[in-house]
């Protein structure tokens, strides 16, 4: 009798939005107003629209992170799926724009990538992580930040740079990340007047400066990205980092693979 009690508190499925809720799962805040919702043993996969999420985070169910920027942010990973998206044996098609959904990266899961020390269930509470779509995006900006539907180029970059901005470098950083660049990269992809890499300065609330080597438009374009997705009768498939042919633009090196599922 417990046992079957256990799968009688479903969680609602939203009114609007709503794409598919695989199996039974749990009426648990985590999922809480989810299009797209997924309770497996190695995998909590929640993914959800701008106004599901907006309201998701008014409801309390995500704690902000103090940055030293003085923002309070979330981190984000961005998705997109459409009626014409497709996954084949060979590689997944794409056609035409689709809507933007959102996985929130809960800050107390993702503590191995805040290089504290890594948790044993980190692939579970974050299926699908990889930094090329990941972002920390301010409370106070989601409603400007977001979209329903695909980004447009403007948009991807605006997100990156603010991104850039909450987790700007202090001075130390700075100087270890330019020492670990290559030259020509570097001129390839950031910004340069009168010989000299452009360096942004970011005020914090207590007066300091942080810093960020400025990045060409187009190189937001390569280093930032909206993953496609396509939900099956049995499966989610994202394309790994590696089949992106994801590219470091400080040292140049490159990176191969193949789908995840």
């Amino acid at each position: 009798m417990k046992k079957r009690e256990k799968f009688n508190n479903p969680c609602p499925k939203p009114e609007h939005g709503y794409l598919k809720h695989f199996g039974y799962v749990p009426n648990d805040p985590f999922f809480h107003n989810s299009a797209v919702a997924w309770d497996m043993p190695d995998a909590k996969i929640c993914l959800r629209t701008k106004q599901q999420l907006i309201e998701y985070v008014k409801e309390g169910n995500v704690e902000g992170l103090i940055t030293r920027s003085g923002k309070a942010v979330i981190y984000l990973s961005l998705f997109k799926t459409g009626e014409n998206y497709s996954r084949t044996n060979a590689h997944m098609e794409v056609k035409g724009k689709g809507k933007t959904y959102y996985m929130v990266r809960h800050a107390d899961k993702l503590c191995s990538v805040t290089n504290e020390k890594p948790r044993s269930d980190f692939s579970v509470y974050n299926p699908f992580y990889t930094k090329i779509n990941t972002y920390s995006v301010p409370l106070d900006e989601l409603e400007t930040l977001l979209t329903d539907d695909e980004p447009t180029d403007e948009e991807r970059i605006s997100i990156g740079k603010w991104d850039e901005a909450v987790q700007a470098l202090n001075e130390e950083e700075l100087d270890r990340h330019l020492a670990s660049a290559n030259e020509a990269q570097l001129r390839e992809f950031y910004e340069y007047k009168n010989g000299e890499l452009v360096i942004d300065t970011f005020p914090t609330p207590d007066g300091t400066l942080l810093y960020q080597p400025r990045k060409k438009d187009e190189t937001w374009l390569r280093c930032s990205s909206v993953l496609p997705f396509v939900v099956g009768d049995n499966s989610i498939v994202v394309p790994a980092q590696q089949e992106l042919g994801v590219q470091s633009i400080i040292n140049g090196k490159r990176y191969t693979g193949k789908y995840v599922s």
